[in-house]
C-alpha cells in the first residue's frame, strides 16, 4: 500500500521551486512516475519509460539500439524529451545515468539538440562508457532536453559483443531525474468582477471573480485587504509535469465587517508554479462617521477687499477613514449680525471649491463652512471653517488740494473711501498739449495722497495734472481739478535751481590756453586713489557753501544695487573733494544734492574704470631649453566669478605681445599653466605678461600685470 501510494503522493504535491524556478522529477525521483518525457524513435531503436529502475540497468528512462543481427543505412534516432512550457527554459538537470556507445558510430549523450551536456557523443573513442551520480548539470536556458541515442551515419552496427552492456550498440539512459524550470514571467491576470470590483460603499460579505493564467500554471490564489490575506485558494498540481499546476482563476469572498470605515486596498493575487506572483488592485470603500471640518479654507482673491460680487473659495478635505466628501453645507452673515444669514449648500464629489459666492451688498461678512460626505453625514456645526468675504464696489472720491508756496513742488489731494478705505495713489503728469503722462507715485500721509514733483528731470513751461486714487479693493478714481473744480496745473520752474559739476581734474588746452576740465569717465590703475572734484552752485552761479552733497557708488555688475558711502560738506566756494579707495572694482559714483522744500535737487554722475591688475611667477627663472616651467600667479581684487575668470598669457615676440594660452583663475583668482620651451636658438631671455581682458561678470576693466623675464640656454 504505501509503496503503491508514494507516486501519487508526488503527483499530486507542487514542484518544489526558488524564485523564478522550479523542479520537475521524474523516474526514481518521483518515486518512479514520469509526466515530463516524451519518446521518439526510428527503426531499429527504441525508447520507453521503465520507472522505478529497481537496479535493472534496462529500466529507467531508456534510449537505445534494437539488438539485431547486422547493419543499417543509418540516420537512426531514439530519444526521451523534456520539453519547457512556452515562455520559460530550462537552466539545469540533477541526474544520475549511464551512457555507452560501442564504437565512434553512435552517440549515447543527455543534451539539448544541438549541445552534449553529458555521454557520449557521435566520434567518441570505442568502448565509451560514462556515467552520472546525482550531478547537477547546468543547461544553457534551453527549451528541451534529451535522452537520446543516434548513429547519422550510412553503416550503423546494431549488434555488440560486449555481454554487459546486453551487446547493445548504445544506450543512454537516466535513473533519476529533477530538471529545473526558470520562469520569470507573472501570471495573467485579468476579467476582475464582481461586487467587490464594482464603484460604490461596501457592506457585509462582498465577492469578486477572476480569470488567471500561466505557462507553468497558477499554484495558488488569494485576495488580500490593507496587506492582510483575507481568502485564498490553493490549486493541486502535479509536480512530475512541466507545468505543474492547472490553469484558471477562482471566486473569493470575504466580510467588510472586520474593517474600519474609510479607504482600502483590495488586492487580488494569482502566483504560478515558480513563485511569481502577479496582482490586480483597486480601493474599496467603507462608509463611517460625518466627516470633520474644511482645512486651510481660503479666499481665492485673499481675505481683503474685492470690487465685483463674485466669491471663489477652496480648502483641503480632512483625512477621513470612511465616505469621502460628497458635498458643502455653508452660511454667509454679515460680521456681528448672526440673525441676517444667508444658507446654501452645493453637492460635488470630493468637492474642495465654492465658485462665484454672493453676498447681499457692499460690506464685510463672514463664510461659515461644514463638509457633507457621500453617506450624508454632515460634519460638526459647533466648529466650521470660517473665511471672510469682503465687498467694496464703488470707487473713492479725489480732488486735488491748492498747493503750499512753502512747498511748491509738493501736490496734495483728498482721497477718501467709506467702506474699504484708501490703498494708494499717484499723480500724473504731462506738458501742456502733450498726451503722454508720467505717473508719480504718491505716499498716503493724514488723510492725504502726497506726491513730489520731478521737477529737476522736467523741462520748464506749463502741465496738465491728473490724481489717481485706488481704494483697498482695486476699485480707482481719477481728478483732473481742485475742490472748486478749476483745472489742476503747474508751471515750472516752481524750485530754484542748482547745478553740480564733479569729476577727475585734467587740464587741456583749448584755442591755445589750458583750461581745467572734470571728466565723467576715468579709468584708474588698480592700486591708485583717485580724487575727484567738483563744485555746486545755485541758479545765479553763485556757490552754495556749507550745503551737504551725498556720496553714493554702485558696483559695476548687473543687478547691484546702490550704496551710499558718505555726506560730504561743500567749501567756501561750493567746491567739494572726494578720494575714491584704491584695489576696488569698477562702479559709478554718484554725487547728489538732494535739494529742499524751495531749492531743486542735483547730481552728477562719474563713471570709475578700474584696470584689472594680476600677479605672474615662473617656477625658475633660468632653464634649459627642452625643459618646463610653471607659471603662476593671483587675479587680484576679489569679485572672481564662481567658475574663475579667463586670462590671457601673453610672450613679447619680436617687440609684441602675444598670448600664447589661456589659462582659468579658480574662484579665489589663483592660476598657474605648465609651458616647455621648445625651438632651435642657443640662448634667449623671454618677456611674459599675464592680461586680463574685460567680462562682463567680471567688474574690473582690462588690465595687465608686470612682466617677468626668463632665460633658456641652448644645447
Amino acid at each position: 500500500m504505501a509503496t503503491a501510494a508514494a507516486p501519487i503522493a508526488a503527483m499530486m504535491m507542487c514542484a518544489s521551486s526558488w524564485a523564478g524556478t522550479y523542479d520537475v522529477p521524474a523516474c526514481d525521483a518521483a518515486a518512479g512516475a514520469n509526466g515530463s518525457w516524451t519518446t521518439s524513435e526510428t527503426i531499429y531503436t527504441t525508447a520507453y519509460v521503465q520507472c522505478p529502475s529497481n537496479g535493472d540497468p534496462l529500466r529507467g528512462l531508456v534510449a537505445r539500439n534494437a539488438v539485431q543481427p547486422g547493419l543499417s543505412s543509418g540516420n537512426l534516432a531514439a530519444a526521451l524529451q523534456f520539453t519547457a512550457p512556452a515562455g520559460t527554459s530550462i537552466v539545469g538537470i540533477r541526474a544520475t545515468g549511464d551512457f555507452y556507445a560501442a564504437d565512434s558510430t553512435w552517440g549515447a549523450a543527455l543534451g539539448t539538440g544541438s549541445q552534449v551536456l553529458r555521454g557520449c557523443g557521435v566520434g567518441s573513442l570505442p568502448g565509451c562508457a560514462r556515467a552520472i551520480s546525482d550531478e547537477w548539470v547546468d543547461v544553457p536556458r534551453a527549451n528541451a532536453l534529451l535522452i537520446a541515442v543516434n548513429c547519422p551515419g550510412t553503416n550503423c552496427s546494431l549488434e555488440g559483443s560486449d555481454a554487459a552492456h546486453n551487446y547493445l550498440r548504445a544506450r543512454a539512459r537516466l535513473t533519476s531525474a529533477v530538471v529545473r524550470i526558470e520562469d520569470n514571467g507573472a501570471p495573467a491576470v485579468a476579467s476582475a468582477r464582481g461586487e467587490l470590483w464594482t464603484d460604490g460603499w461596501k457592506r457585509g460579505t462582498a465577492s469578486v471573480s477572476f480569470d488567471a493564467s500561466d505557462a507553468s500554471g497558477i499554484r495558488q490564489t488569494a485576495l488580500l485587504v490593507d496587506g492582510e490575506t483575507v481568502a485564498s485558494r490553493g490549486h493541486a498540481c502535479d509536480a512530475t509535469l512541466p507545468a505543474p499546476c492547472a490553469q484558471g482563476g477562482d471566486s473569493l469572498a470575504f466580510s467588510t465587517n472586520s474593517l474600519k470605515d474609510g479607504s482600502h486596498s483590495a488586492v487580488i493575487q494569482a502566483v504560478d508554479s515558480a513563485g511569481n506572483p502577479s496582482t490586480l488592485t483597486r480601493t474599496v470603500l467603507v462608509d463611517n462617521t460625518p466627516p470633520g471640518s474644511p482645512q486651510e479654507l481660503k479666499n481665492e482673491g485673499g481675505d481683503g477687499w474685492h470690487p465685483a460680487n463674485a466669491f471663489s473659495v477652496t480648502w483641503t478635505n480632512p483625512k477621513v477613514d470612511g465616505a469621502p466628501v460628497g458635498g458643502a453645507v455653508w452660511q454667509i452673515c454679515p460680521v456681528g449680525n448672526a440673525g441676517a444669514c444667508v444658507d446654501g449648500e452645493m453637492a460635488g464629489d470630493r468637492i474642495t471649491a465654492l465658485r462665484d459666492l454672493k453676498v447681499r451688498g457692499a460690506g464685510d461678512f463672514e463664510l461659515r463652512l461644514r463638509l457633507r460626505d457621500a453617506a450624508g453625514n454632515i460634519s460638526d456645526a459647533n466648529s466650521p471653517a470660517v473665511a471672510r468675504l469682503r465687498l467694496d464696489d464703488e470707487a473713492p472720491a479725489v480732488v486735488f488740494l491748492p498747493r503750499d508756496p512753502a512747498d511748491p513742488a509738493t501736490v496734495r489731494m483728498r482721497a477718501t473711501d467709506a467702506v474699504s478705505g484708501i490703498a494708494s495713489g499717484a499723480v500724473e503728469i504731462k506738458p501742456l498739449g502733450s498726451e503722454t503722462w508720467t505717473s508719480v507715485p504718491a505716499q498716503l500721509a493724514d488723510g492725504q495722497l502726497v506726491a513730489s514733483l520731478p521737477d529737476e528731470t522736467l523741462a520748464d513751461g506749463a502741465y496738465d495734472l491728473r490724481g489717481r486714487a485706488v481704494d483697498q479693493a482695486g476699485n480707482e478714481r481719477s481728478t483732473t481739478t481742485l475742490e472748486g473744480g478749476e483745472p489742476m496745473t503747474v508751471t515750472l520752474p516752481v524750485r530754484a535751481k542748482t547745478r553740480l559739476t564733479g569729476g577727475l581734474a585734467r587740464a587741456v588746452r583749448r584755442k591755445g590756453k589750458r583750461v581745467t576740465v572734470l571728466a565723467s569717465s576715468v579709468r584708474a590703475g588698480f592700486s591708485r586713489r583717485v580724487r575727484l572734484r567738483g563744485r555746486l552752485v545755485d541758479a545765479s552761479g553763485q556757490p552754495m557753501a556749507g550745503t551737504g552733497v551725498q556720496v553714493l557708488e554702485r558696483t559695476a555688475l548687473p543687478g547691484r544695487p546702490w550704496r551710499q558711502l558718505r555726506t560730504l560738506t561743500t567749501g567756501k566756494g561750493g567746491t567739494w573733494s572726494f578720494r575714491a579707495a584704491a584695489k576696488r572694482p569698477s562702479r559709478t559714483v554718484r554725487f547728489r544734492y538732494p535739494g529742499t522744500p524751495t531749492v531743486r535737487p542735483s547730481q552728477i554722475d562719474v563713471a570709475l574704470k578700474v584696470a584689472a591688475r594680476a600677479t605672474i611667477r615662473p617656477s625658475s627663472r633660468i632653464v634649459r631649453l627642452g625643459s618646463s616651467v610653471r607659471f603662476s600667479g593671483v587675479l587680484l581684487g576679489g569679485h572672481i566669478p564662481a567658475s574663475g575668470k579667463v586670462l590671457q598669457l601673453q610672450a613679447k615676440v619680436n617687440g609684441r605681445w602675444q598670448v600664447f594660452a589661456n589659462p582659468r583663475t579658480n574662484s579665489r583668482g589663483r592660476w598657474s599653466r605648465l609651458y616647455r620651451f621648445i625651438g632651435r636658438y642657443r640662448s634667449a631671455t623671454f618677456q611674459f605678461r599675464v592680461r586680463v581682458p574685460r567680462d562682463p561678470a567680471y567688474p574690473f576693466a582690462a588690465g595687465v600685470s608686470p612682466a617677468t623675464r626668463v632665460l633658456v640656454r641652448g644645447p
